[in-house]
């Protein structure tokens, strides 16, 4: 029993030493291939937009080839819909379908047909909630936190202070306010904003854990439940969140009925068992662009009455519809919600109809007049501003091909000749068309004008347009985006450059560009993540004449697997990578190191390498267990002394209880691969240690320590500023010497990258003598001096 207790014994402290190991053998074990696949890539921001506008069409002698291309193009946009390649409703129709009018509409329209001359009219307002989308903008730091919000927090630090605790914590904040973290209990963090919340546990983990580094972040919202009632599309309860306001409750409930108000939306709320109502006027923000938005609380009820009352607004105005009315009684109250007269609106010719028992009356005024501009409004009233007379009766419009575009005055320019000498013809301008006011139109080319062979006299309102012989179709983009837009091709125009400036309906790593070429019958399909964000310059292809651009959404399977980097990196956070993307390219394509990092100290942390590394571990305790067990089977009680007896069983239950210890920091390096980490990042590309990266790696990055660490059997367990040249017996001298002798095989550096020099590690010289005294430490490294394990002998 004697030989089998003290082999135990060693056991454990030879088992100590494994754990340490682990990390680095499998480390070695990964595959080092030197280069990669994949260039590292680079943060920027979208470049500017250069997009021309589109030119009219060209006239009939340079329209065959284009109407030829145009029938290429329908057939294509076809076969697009059947393959179901693109979203039917990202495809833009050439006759949009109507939306059907409300019956107060068709009423209005109905009525003043004679004098809308065949235009209809809207109710103003209504198509904002078709149109509204909740931002997916990320949440401030000024968020306030409440019951139900999900939180999680990273750790990081020094190598071996936070390796005792979890990397990352998930915390859901409970009813009463309160989130519970390891090492500080509860935390009351209901309340707080996400910045206090981080200053308060910064806080409370230094008080723990020298030069410890923490982030927070929202992973999930809490969720609360509102009732939307009355005029509605789909009146009924609905969860939101604390980002949801207002009109975003309404929009989930398919916006407001064309019969309900806008002018008028309340919320009811309790508060200490009595009933507030909060009035919300949606024009403060449609009209007027006041911040009138109501942020949701739970159980609040949105109530949407019926429409009060309306008058309509026609004619030369920025803005023509039907309008809901309050206390905006007087003519020059309701012209402000329309923006205002146009540029060619005159203020000397207004009209006022209005329907009576003795048909319709018509009123008739100056706007400069103040009594007129104070005249009271009854519902269902019409106000029509007309245009200022012979505005362009004695101008020509000139656009196309020529250096000096814009209205000429027919006094000076009377011929076609005179406003081509004017306006200098470019040098590939080939045809000028002349439109008259009623729509005829005569084409000429444009030397034989110059040369005065041909020549036509021009009227007021008269359009001259010039051609150029190089006229290309344009380029189509549609998709998601805030507008569709047609831009006119020039020769160099790439992808990027298209989209610069065009607002995108979601983030660029959930969008990819589907290019339809007409000219070659094939898709080219562009993952905008790659070409942004990672700076992938060969996926910025050049555009051709007549491609149609079509931004959708990727599938959930396309986005690709994805790591976190943080620490002292200047842009940490989580990245998508595509396949064969290596350590050194993740780090500079977040823009490198900060000046406080310390590369050498770089913590690697797989998921993979977790997993085989538990399981190891958990076979490895379970035969040591039993081989405890058996140990205490085969005691021999019946020859040993009571005194024997006890200090045998004590030294089995001690071995145990050292064993679950040894357990619990076993967990501590579970899924660390021990890399050597150059300081100079051009040297890691060259490096065994540039290692390919997986879904899910996790890389830490630590600041300087400038310290080492003194961990063990000493009469003074503390940390030591780093000194270079000094060795393991010179720092251990500084701390005062250990407790009792130890062999140099008890004495090991762990070093900041996680892996272990030991006595066997160190031996050389005379009979293989360990020289791990003489090692000199590096920043971060940590000294451990393991005390002699002491088990009683059983000599009977």
């Amino acid at each position: 029993m004697g030989v089998l207790v003290k082999k135990t014994g060693k056991l454990l402290v030879y088992f100590m030493c494994l754990i340490l190991l682990i990390s680095q053998s499998f480390a070695q074990s990964l595959p080092t291939q030197q280069g990669g696949t994949t260039s590292p890539g680079h943060l920027q921001q979208i470049p500017a937009p250069r997009v021309d506008p589109m030119l009219p069409p060209p006239p009939e002698v340079l329209r065959r080839q284009r109407q030829i291309q145009r029938d290429e193009l329908d057939l294509d946009e076809r076969r697009l819909r059947e393959e179901d390649i693109t979203p039917k409703e990202l495809l833009i129709r050439e006759e949009p379908i109507r939306e059907k009018p409300s019956a107060l509409e068709e009423r209005i329209n109905t009525l003043y047909k004679d004098i809308l001359k065949g235009k209809e009219l809207k109710q103003y307002g209504y198509e904002f909630f078709r149109t509204y989308a909740k931002p997916l903008a990320p949440v401030s730091e000024d968020y306030v936190l409440g019951p139900g919000d999900t939180l999680k927090v990273y750790l990081w630090g020094d190598a071996v202070e936070i390796l005792s605790m979890d990397r990352e914590l998930n915390v859901t904040i409970s009813r009463e306010g309160t989130i519970n973290l390891p090492q500080i209990g509860l935390i009351n963090a209901a309340g707080l904003t996400i910045r206090n919340l981080k200053e308060l546990l910064r806080t409370r983990y230094t008080q723990k854990f020298k030069n410890l580094k923490l982030d927070v972040t929202l992973t999930k919202l809490r969720v609360f439940n509102v009732y939307v009632t009355g005029f509605v599309e789909k009146p009924g309860m609905y969860a939101v969140d604390p980002m949801d306001t207002l009109i975003s409750a309404i929009a989930k409930a398919g916006g407001v009925l064309k019969s309900g108000s806008l002018r008028n939306v309340e919320i009811r709320r309790k508060i200490n068992n009595k009933l507030e109502r909060v009035q919300v006027d949606l024009y403060d923000i449609f009209v007027k662009g006041l911040p009138a938005d109501v942020q949701l609380r739970e159980g609040d009820v949105i109530h949407v009455p019926p429409i009060g009352d309306v008058v309509v607004v026609f004619g030369d105005i920025q803005r023509p519809g039907i309008y809901e009315i309050k206390t905006e009684r007087e003519l020059k109250d309701v012209l402000e919600f329309t923006g205002g007269l146009q540029p060619f609106a005159s203020d000397m010719f207004t009209r006022l109809f209005r329907f009576s028992k003795d048909g319709v009356e018509t009123f008739e005024g100056e706007l400069s007049n103040q009594a007129f501009a104070k005249t009271n409004l009854k519902p269902g009233d019409l106000v029509f501003v007309g245009s200022k007379p012979d505005f362009f009766e004695n101008l020509v419009e000139l656009r196309g091909e020529v250096l000096y575009p814009g209205p000429y005055s027919i006094k000076d320019t009377k011929t076609l000749r005179d406003i081509l000498i004017k306006a200098k013809p470019k040098v590939n301008a080939t045809i000028v068309r002349v439109i008259r006011e009623d729509k005829t139109q005569e084409d000429f080319y444009v030397e034989e004008v110059i040369n005065n062979k041909v020549d036509a006299e021009l009227k007021g309102r008269d359009t001259v347009i010039v051609y150029s012989k190089f006229f290309e179709e344009p380029i189509y983009l549609m998709g998601e985006v805030e507008f569709p837009r047609t831009a006119q091709f020039y020769e160099g125009i790439t992808l990027m450059d298209l989209l610069k400036n065009v607002k995108l309906l979601d983030s660029v790593e959930n969008l990819e560009a589907v290019i339809e070429r007409k000219a070659d019958k094939q898709y080219i399909r562009v993952y905008l993540y790659d070409m942004f964000v990672k700076n992938n310059t060969s996926l910025n292809l050049e555009l051709r004449p007549g491609d149609t651009v079509i931004i959708r959404r990727v599938e959930d399977l396309r986005k690709g697997p994805s790591v976190t980097i943080l620490g002292e990196v200047k842009n940490p956070g989580k990245y998508r990578i595509t396949g064969g993307e290596r350590l050194a390219d993740v780090i500079e394509m977040v823009g490198g190191y900060t000046d406080r990092a310390y590369p050498r100290g770089l913590v690697f942390i797989r998921d993979a390498v977790r997993r085989a590394q538990k399981e190891r571990i958990e076979l490895t305790f379970t035969t040591i267990e039993e081989s405890l067990a058996k140990g205490g089977q085969v005691t021999p009680f019946g020859f040993a002394s009571e005194e024997e007896r006890q200090a045998t069983l004590f030294a089995i239950q001690s071995q145990r209880r050292f064993f679950e210890i040894l357990q619990k920091r076993a967990d501590m390096f579970l899924g660390r691969v021990a890399l050597e980490i150059p300081e100079n990042l051009q040297e890691l590309k060259k490096s065994p240690s540039n290692i390919v990266l997986q879904d899910g790696d996790i890389i830490i990055v630590p600041s300087k320590p400038e310290v080492v660490f003194m961990i063990g059997n000493y009469y003074n367990q503390i940390s030591l500023p780093y000194m270079k040249g000094y060795r393991v017996r010179d720092y251990i001298n500084l701390v005062g010497g250990i407790r009792e002798k130890v062999s140099a095989k008890n004495v090991y550096v762990i070093k900041a990258n996680g892996t272990i020099v030991s006595a066997e590690t160190m031996r050389k010289g005379f009979l293989l003598r360990s020289d791990i005294e003489n090692y000199q430490p590096e920043q971060g490294d940590a000294i451990v001096i393991l005390p002699e394990l002491k088990v009683p002998t059983l000599w009977r």
